[in-house]
């Protein structure tokens, strides 16, 4: 079928009396087994099926349920968690693979219906104010659309080849381009927990997938992806209000361990929070102004795996020497990596500070990191919980250390990346390794009083922190976030950010893809798992993951880890082997002088922008 008539056949699944569903939970016939992907199959499973809401009382279909958040939950960010998958298409037609991505989701809400729902304000008066609720329905499950568009050639004019050749640059992605969903909703009204857009270029796919923060976690994104919600779910049958309410009570139930706290608890010292300094009388600073997004670029600086361990390796030989705290015993590749970004960055900005402010000797820089608590607490939550998990872990340091001179460095020529002396780097990576070790249950318990304690959770998105005016550093990592792993190799990881697990001294990497080698072009496999891969499109892996394009100054993304590692283009980038991808974002004067920042660049393995 050509695309546009199957465009032009998504338009028309419209009955005229009640808005119908192309992503049925079940219809009336038999349970169909969701493996049977035969273009008939998939064309009989997409048709609107009229006479399913009529079997359902109108009561049932318009039946709102709604899922308690947790404490934790409240204090959020409220925008959304912003992912641009890439796939080759081969051999197989957009059509089938687009059909093949809807049968995943109606199978994902066979597992978690409320993901098809909405975050919205609590109806009721609450304290601290302004607090979100989910509420979902069968009408929700019933009319959640897959978007779908032709990008057409004025706004995307590049091939899906000729992107890869690129390294899929978020410059080429905008957004604006392939999503419709706003970054962020006014916490007012309704917002869609869920939105995905299928963008359809000359030869692949990029998929938008968006997931409202406010109720989830990036560590949730990775494990919708991952088909792990939908493993069991061969096949989909009628969830009934019943069915719905109890899933809303076993949610709520959930999150319950992130709202419990002692009788006695302390809000602790949070710096990082503007409601926790006035607390204790103190007046928080206001950031400096933030530069206008025309102002502001980013790129993806990409790291060999042989760079990552070489420089882990040399700072934990530094640290054994250096006589270590017991409580910090070795230097993880996450430590390592953010010890050279805050570095390096702040060194690259310091220059944009104004005149009044260039008195260095008093000054300090945060690096504020996010961290995943699921195995942090007592008891540890499953790897697969799904509502927000994450607290912040605020590395400080006085700027003196942060640009204490390099001595003299003898460059080393055994390796792609001709690293220099790394005695510099230490102390920042002690500094970043015990801010997230901090990071425990009863530090969880102070975030949670201090946010019981606000007038509005809103105060507690609003940081003491200065990221796109000033000095200070945001980085999350999304390296572990299972999204480029097959079943059986969904291992454990060191690092400590938004997606990661508790942290080991493993050697951690990550990153995308290598153009082509996750397209098996293969049909689906009876084997659930290994047809949710890449979204049950049959596609394999997907070549890359991508923030859509966005320029918000001093935040940095660490991207999905690739194991498979990249292949070597034409101008011999790419060693063959894996590494980590890093997403910075820096006023535009800011990023040339990092660009020209030797020591910085003889780390990098490709720049991509």
């Amino acid at each position: 079928m050509p695309i546009a008539e199957f465009l032009n056949s998504l338009r028309c699944m419209k009955p005229s009396r009640k808005p119908q569903s192309r992503l049925p939970i079940a219809s009336k016939k038999k349970d169909r087994v969701l493996s049977d992907t035969t273009d008939y199959a998939l064309s009989e499973s997409l048709a609107p099926s009229h006479h399913h809401s009529q079997e359902l009382p109108i009561t049932d279909m318009d039946t709102e349920h709604t899922i308690t958040l947790s404490t934790l939950d409240q204090g959020m960010p409220r925008h959304y968690t912003r992912f641009c998958l890439a796939f080759r298409l081969g051999e197989i037609p957009a059509t089938v693979a687009i059909a093949r991505l809807e049968v995943f989701f109606r199978r994902v809400f066979q597992a978690e219906p409320w993901l098809a729902g909405h975050a919205c304000p609590v109806r009721e008066h609450c304290s601290p104010r302004h607090q979100l609720e989910i509420r979902f329905s069968q009408q929700d499950v019933e009319n959640f659309q897959v978007k779908v568009q032709e990008l057409p050639h004025d706004k995307c004019p590049l091939t899906y080849d000729e992107l890869c050749e690129l390294g899929m640059p978020p410059s080429k992605i905008p957004r604006q381009l392939v999503s419709s969903c706003p970054d962020r909703r006014p916490d007012t009204e309704p917002a869609p927990i869920l939105d995905v857009t299928v963008n359809i270029v000359r030869g692949g796919l990029l998929i938008a997938i968006f997931l409202h923060h406010g109720v989830t976690d990036g560590a949730s994104m990775g494990t919708i992806l991952s088909g792990q919600l939908c493993r069991d779910i061969s096949e989909t049958k009628l969830l009934t209000a019943v069915d719905l309410a109890e899933k809303a009570r076993a949610e709520t139930a959930t999150r319950l361990p992130l709202s419990a706290i002692p009788t006695i608890q302390s809000i602790g010292s949070h710096s990082e929070y503007k409601p926790a300094l006035r607390a204790i009388g103190q007046t928080p600073s206001s950031p400096a102004p933030a530069p206008s997004p025309s102002e502001v670029t980013s790129h993806i600086f990409r790291f060999s795996d042989s760079t990552l361990q070489t420089l882990k390796a040399d700072l934990n030989s530094l640290l054994q020497k250096s006589k270590p705290d017991p409580q910090i015993p070795w230097i993880t590749t996450h430590d390592a990596l953010q010890s050279l970004l805050w570095q390096h960055l702040t060194r690259a900005r310091i220059p944009s500070l104004p005149a009044t402010q260039c008195t260095l000797d008093s000054k300090t820089s945060t690096l504020l990191i996010p961290v995943n608590i699921r195995k942090r607490i007592t008891p540890p939550l499953p790897p697969s919980y799904l509502g927000g998990a994450v607290v912040l872990a605020p590395a400080t340091l006085p700027l003196t250390s942060l640009l204490t001179p390099t001595g003299t460095h003898q460059l080393q020529t055994d390796g792609l990346s001709k690293m220099v002396d790394k005695a510099y780097l230490l102390s920042t990576a002690i500094t970043i390794h015990a801010a997230i070790a901090k990071c425990n249950d009863d530090y969880l318990r102070e975030v949670l009083e201090l946010t019981k304690g606000v007038d509005s959770v809103r105060e507690m998105v609003d940081l003491n922190l200065d990221t796109a005016g000033g000095l200070d550093l945001c980085i999350t990592s999304w390296a572990v976030l299972p999204v480029f792993e097959w079943p059986e190799r969904n291992e454990e990881a060191d690092g400590a950010g938004d997606g990661s697990s508790s942290g080991s001294n493993s050697s951690s990497s990550g990153g995308s893809g290598s153009s082509g080698s996750g397209s098996s072009g293969s049909g689906s496999s009876s084997n659930s798992k290994e047809s949710d891969i890449g979204l049950g499109m049959g596609l394999g892996l997907p070549d890359f993951v991508r923030k859509p394009w966005s320029r918000d100054a001093g935040g940095c993304i660490i991207l999905p880890r690739d194991r498979r590692g990249w292949a070597k283009g034409e101008d011999g980038a790419g060693d063959g082997s894996g590494g980590l991808e890093v997403l910075v974002q820096l006023k535009t004067e800011d990023m040339e002088r990092l660009m020209r920042d030797g020591e910085f660049m003889a780390c990098v393995d490709r720049v991509i922008d």
